[in-house]
């Protein structure tokens, strides 16, 4: 088993990666929001939204199903 400050670490590791990874991904949506003003388009996009969280939900493997619920609030 590991120590309890290894366990720790590894948490820490892994919230630097979505810290991370949601600067990259709210750069990106920065980006898309840029695009879609300099066109003349909606900033949401409803049907879009929907099929990004039913793919990403549809991802989990039966072992996460649990996690869903949460998932879903993280994606949105």
């Amino acid at each position: 088993m590991e120590t309890l400050e290894a366990l720790r670490k590894k948490i820490d590791s892994l919230d630097e990666t979505l810290r991370e990874a949601f600067l990259a991904r709210m750069e990106a949506a920065a980006a898309i929001a840029g695009y879609k003003a300099q066109h003349g388009l909606p900033v949401l996009d409803a049907a879009r939204e929907e099929a990004v969280v039913e793919k990403n939900l549809a991802a989990l493997g039966a072992r996460e199903k649990a996690m869903a619920p949460y998932y879903e609030d993280f994606v949105r």
